[in-house]
């Protein structure tokens, strides 16, 4: 490999992009206002902190470090190794480990627990020193390790069942059943599983937990569980024609998400709220 840029070295923008193997790779930039306000504010002002990036091609990839430099590329004609970036000679598996390590927080606050589980255990699969070592590794509890990488039991039907809907990862505790780590913990078949996916993309999360009430948790009722739930009801007359568009169109929106049309009204109920908070 050829030697790599020394500090001082102004290497022209256009010789970045954003490397695959940052772990917000595919996100979108420059929708949010927090990512307009960034944008103005590096439209003036130095990078504070160097992002990272590594040969790739005929130039760089940047794994640590993607908001700052889309943020600031278009006002920039080049970036000064040391100062704007550093630019490291690391693998693949390393920049990818080190982009989540950067982004953990992030991930956990913003990504579905699924998917983080999932990005979580190719990080961890790497070096093969058990679960202590790879948590202290990605500066996170060992237990909290351990409770990701168990939702990797469950069938990839019911995986991507629930992605689509709004399950928590954990509740108040690890005893809690009514959550995906709960499910989790049950460890059924993986017939079950799928078939537990099918209740859940047919019928929804309340079906769902009565299902494994009625089934397989003896000790709880059958049916929502008592003050577990607050539930909003709402109807829409058919023969109302103001009722009946509006439902339509709902139906038809939640469709195109893939998703029930409760869980699309939630989810749209909760942007409403977050927008007028």
């Amino acid at each position: 490999m050829a030697d790599l840029p020394k500090a001082g070295d102004r290497i022209p923008t256009e010789r970045f992009h954003v490397s695959k193997c940052n772990v917000r790779f595919d996100e979108a930039f420059g929708e949010s206002e927090e990512d307009r306000v960034f944008r103005e504010h590096l439209k003036f002002n130095p990078i504070r902190v160097p992002m990272d990036a590594r040969p790739e091609g005929d130039g760089f990839g940047v794994y640590i470090g993607r908001r700052r430099f889309l943020a600031k590329k278009d006002f920039t004609t080049h970036f000064v190794v040391g100062r704007d970036l550093l630019i490291n000679n690391v693998s693949e598996e390393e920049a990818r480990e080190a982009s989540f390590i950067e982004n953990n927080e992030y991930l956990k606050r913003n990504m579905d627990p699924i998917t983080y589980a999932e990005q979580l255990n190719v990080i961890a699969s790497r070096g093969g020193k058990g679960i202590r070592a790879t948590a202290k590794r990605l500066g996170m509890p060992a237990s909290g390790l351990s409770q990701y990488l168990k939702l990797l039991i469950l069938s990839q039907k019911l995986r991507n069942a629930i992605r689509k809907v709004d399950v928590p990862f954990m509740g108040k505790g690890t005893q809690d059943p009514y959550t995906i780590y709960g499910l989790a913990k049950l460890e059924l078949s993986g017939e079950v599983q799928d078939e537990l996916a099918e209740v859940l993309e047919s019928e929804g999360v309340e079906a769902l937990w009565s299902r494994i009430d009625e089934k397989y948790l003896s000790k709880h009722k059958r049916g929502i569980p008592k003050d577990k739930y607050y539930i909003l009801r709402t109807t829409f007359d058919r023969d109302n024609r103001f009722d009946r568009q509006l439902y339509e169109k709902l139906e038809e929106l939640a469709k195109g998400k893939e998703m029930k049309v409760d869980d699309y009204a939630k989810k749209v109920l909760r942007e409403h709220i977050e927008s007028v908070s």
